[in-house]
């Protein structure tokens, strides 16, 4: 089952022929939007293109953009970093995908059926979920521990936290993204809740600013133009 990923993901993590190694290099070139770009195509090339990933990976791309909006927002100095952050918040859920296809799909009937988060229906079927899975992948890259732990706690942030601010904007962005319909969360789009604590670490309420929505499904659309292209 999941459980059993763990040890998949460090044998495709290790591959010297896989592109990780060629994530891990891009990591290393300093933050720029190209960077985010090359970065983009090749986690989704890593784990394939293939129709039922199609949703996910513009889920991805609409909380990325979503996150770096954000960012701009609060005059955060890094954004690309947040945009990095939101790319990568599932990589988890493709590494899953690749490896237990058949389980994946148990868990996303589950949530469907039974209206619960994704992330729920993990926790009830597996030992672990897509964001303990991601959060070793990534630190098997050797990605930045910022990286790592977003993805490990990006549904659930918490003040206290390192990294609470980023934890937040990719928190609030995929929030964001799921109530635009942005892609395919895996879960019909669930809205989490994106209660006070996240809004005072933001000290913005996203959900309510239609300047910054409008600014996600423009933007969203504008990058997907770009790698959507040659995945139709």
């Amino acid at each position: 089952m999941l459980s059993n990923t763990f040890n998949e993901i460090s044998r495709v993590a290790d591959d010297p022929h896989s592109t990780s190694r060629k994530i891990s290099t891009i990591t290393l070139l300093g933050t720029s939007a190209v960077k985010n770009l090359i970065l983009g195509g090749s986690v989704f090339q890593t784990f394939g293109s293939s129709t039922d990933l199609r949703g996910l990976w513009v889920h991805a791309f609409a909380v990325a953009t979503g996150a770096k909006i954000i960012g701009q927002k609060i005059n955060y100095r890094e954004i690309e970093e947040l945009f990095i952050c939101g790319l990568l918040h599932d990589i988890g859920k493709l590494a899953e995908y690749l490896i237990e296809p058949d389980a994946v799909n148990a868990a996303r009937e589950k949530s469907l059926s039974e209206k619960m988060f994704f992330w729920q229906a993990e926790e009830e079927l597996f030992e672990t979920g897509h964001e303990r899975i991601g959060q070793r992948l990534l630190t098997r890259w050797k990605l930045p521990d910022k990286y790592c732990k977003v993805v490990a706690f990006h549904h659930r942030p918490h003040a206290k936290r390192n990294y609470a601010l980023e934890t937040a904007a990719v928190y609030t962005a995929d929030a964001l993204a799921r109530s635009l319909n942005l892609g395919d969360s895996w879960d019909n789009n669930l809205v989490p809740e994106v209660d006070g604590a996240v809004v005072d670490v933001l000290d913005l309420d996203v959900m309510a600013d239609e300047e910054i929505k409008k600014a996600v499904i423009e933007q969203t659309e504008e990058v997907l133009q770009i790698f959507m292209s040659d995945k139709a």
